[in-house]
């Protein structure tokens, strides 16, 4: 199964610039990173979330804070990041933490390891925020059927006064008991997101679905480690980029920046019921698929080939 959902995904990140007109493919070498002053230009949530493009403007200057030895509590109790990036984005006042990590088992590897993570855009720590909450609003109207036709601005009123909370089976990494239990997330608590090697035992019968762990660590956060970066996985990318005229490190942290999201739109088509079942996600649920036609997922691709800049970047 983990070889499917490898195919499947590298498929679909890969053949996601077919949607972009032809046009807008870089055929030179992208920009070098953002160095200059952000203008700041808040752009409310459009009500009809079909058109996310406006909505993933930056709202405010993005902050960087990097530590390779985390000085704070757990990111996650069983599968600690030796490198990790702790971020914060604003989204009309909500502040989200989150936080992206490397396991040491991809930053050891001998080949194609990934050994740090850097923010590539001055509006990415916004963007990312802006995203999840996304989710977790589509995610509140799925499981609370009155509210489904409520605006994303009614939504964020709804947060801040404390609620909005998403409910998801995971590990819950506060106690001793690692199997699945129905959570209950908090949007403004946010997200850490941990790539790992292949090499990593991931619990893949009961609480996984295709390589990818859910979990709630110490702080609260929706807690995602995959193993969507392999060697094999990043070599092919590199491949596949330079065929389609991207430059290699490029094509890579490209695919790095919609890999971190793409885990995040599994929330909505998540079985809550089949991860809490006692038999594979996969024998229950069907595998584990994204939103159909990526309605969210895509604007991030779109902005990242046509500006030529990616989200993220990552060092070897």
């Amino acid at each position: 199964m983990k070889k499917l959902m490898t195919l499947l995904i590298v498929s679909m990140l890969l053949t996601a610039c077919q949607q972009i007109p032809t046009g807008s493919l870089p055929t030179v070498p992208p920009a070098e990173p953002w160095t200059g002053t952000p203008t700041i230009s808040p752009s409310p949530m459009p009500e009809n979330t079909t058109t996310l493009t406006a909505a993933l403007l930056p709202t405010e200057t993005a902050t960087q804070a990097a530590t390779e030895t985390p000085s704070h509590s757990e990111t996650s109790r069983y599968f600690e990041p030796g490198f990790q990036l702790d971020l914060e984005g604003n989204v009309d006042g909500i502040a989200v933490p989150f936080t992206v990590g490397l396991h040491a088992s991809i930053m050891n590897r001998a080949i194609e390891p990934v050994t740090s993570v850097t923010v590539n855009r001055p509006n990415t720590n916004d963007v990312y925020a802006k995203f999840w909450l996304t989710m977790c609003w589509k995610k509140y109207g799925m499981q609370h059927p009155e509210a489904a036709g409520m605006s994303f601005a009614r939504y964020e009123q709804l947060v801040k006064a404390g609620g909005g909370e998403i409910q998801i089976a995971a590990v819950d990494e506060r106690t001793d008991d690692q199997n699945n239990k129905l959570l209950t997330f908090h949007p403004e608590n946010g997200f850490a997101y941990v790539f790992v090697d292949s090499t990593v035992h991931l619990p893949e019968e009961l609480n996984t679905i295709s390589r990818i762990y859910f979990g709630m660590n110490e702080k609260g956060q929706f807690v995602i480690v995959g193993d969507t970066l392999s060697a094999d996985v990043l070599s092919s990318i590199r491949a596949e980029g330079s065929k389609l005229g991207y430059q290699p490190d490029f094509s890579v942290g490209y695919q790095f920046s919609v890999y971190l999201a793409a885990d995040l739109e599994l929330i909505l088509t998540l079985d809550n019921d089949a991860l809490l079942s006692s038999r594979p996600y996969y024998a229950v649920a069907g595998q584990g698929f994204y939103p159909d036609q990526n309605l969210y997922l895509i604007n991030i691709i779109q902005q990242m080939l046509n500006t030529k800049i990616q989200y993220f970047s990552i060092g070897k």
